[in-house]
Parts: structure tokens; sequence; C-alpha cells
């Protein structure tokens, strides 16, 4: 939260001119949204992405200072810029594990808070710009912008569930390293 400003700058000066890097995958068995919803991404599928570097360098900065706390080396480790343009949805799903938490830190958020939001469970929030929103995204959840003109930006953070023993971290990875050796994930 305290390098929200420095961050926010830095999206503002570069984010919109680059091309998105998401892929609607299908694996969630269905489109995952309606609308327009684009990706930076530093880390995809637990990799970090050299090009993000390049142009977000001072947020590179911000999220290495996660260490090892970053959910890297599986195939369900993200953390990008997440950009849900107005009149946009992400539909009813949830993560395929339990091992890791979200962290969602707010850039900008469109100024009349009830048109934007994020259902987890059976709880509905709202985003403040700046301020941090962790979740367990094994629970259900979705998330809308329905206003007519404001972007929603986030920068979404996977780090290890703190109830994940380091000894464990290892064991994890490995399992995914071994699987990504038989060609089981790229």
């Amino acid at each position: 939260e305290g390098n929200v400003a420095i961050i926010q700058k830095e999206y503002q000066q570069r984010a919109m001119a680059l091309p998105s890097d998401y892929q609607d995958s299908n694996d969630h068995g269905s489109k995952l949204h309606t609308g327009t919803w684009d990706w930076h991404s530093y880390m995809n599928k637990g990799s970090t992405q050299a090009s993000f570097a390049f142009h977000f360098p001072k947020t590179v900065q911000v999220l290495e200072q996660l260490g090892t706390d970053l959910f890297e080396g599986t195939p369900f480790g993200f953390a990008f810029f997440s950009t849900l343009h107005p009149q946009s949805k992400i539909q009813p799903h949830t993560s395929p594990i339990n091992f890791r938490l979200r962290i969602h830190l707010p850039l900008y958020v469109p100024s009349q808070s009830e048109v934007c939001g994020i259902r987890v469970a059976n709880q509905v929030k709202e985003w403040v710009p700046g301020k941090a929103l962790v979740l367990d995204d094994s629970y259900e959840h979705e998330v809308w912008n329905e206003s007519a003109e404001d972007i929603r930006v986030l920068l979404l953070i996977d780090v290890w569930h703190p109830d994940v023993h380091d000894s464990e971290k290892a064991h994890i990875v490995k399992l995914f390293q071994d699987a990504q050796a038989q060609g089981m994930w790229k």
C-alpha cells in the first residue's frame, strides 16, 4: 500500500500503450469474462516476464520485496495489472488450489463505488484505491464493472498461504516442476 502512488504513475505512463497479454484459456470450463479484461503480467503461471520488468521497473522492485512469499514456481502463480473495462464482468469461478492467497491492490476504481465490486463466497466488497484486499480465491468469486466509462485497475498478486510451511512450499514447487518436465503444463 505504501508504494501505490509509484505503481499508479508507472501504470498510467505505460500500460495503456501496451497490448494485453491475457488469453482466455477456457480453464474454467466456459468463457471466464464478458466485456474487456486486460492483463499486463509480471508473473504468469509461476514464471516472471522480462518484458514487464522492462516497462514497469519500479513496480518490479516493489514486487521483489515480497521475496519467497511470492507464489512462484507453480502454474497457479500470477502477478499482473488487471484492467477491467466498463460494462465488463468476470464470471463466478474458483481457484483449483487453496495454498495461495490473492492480493488486490486497487489503483483506479470507478467513482460510483456501487457499480464495481467483487463477491467472494457470500461477501460483497468494494475496492478502495490504495487499500489492499486479500482473499482466498479457492472460494467462488466474481467481479464486475458496470460503470459507463471508468476502468477498474488492480495490481493482482498471488502469495503463498501463510499456513503453508517452507518445507511444504519446496515439495509443492518440486511436484509442479516434475509435472512440467513430463509435459503436463507449459
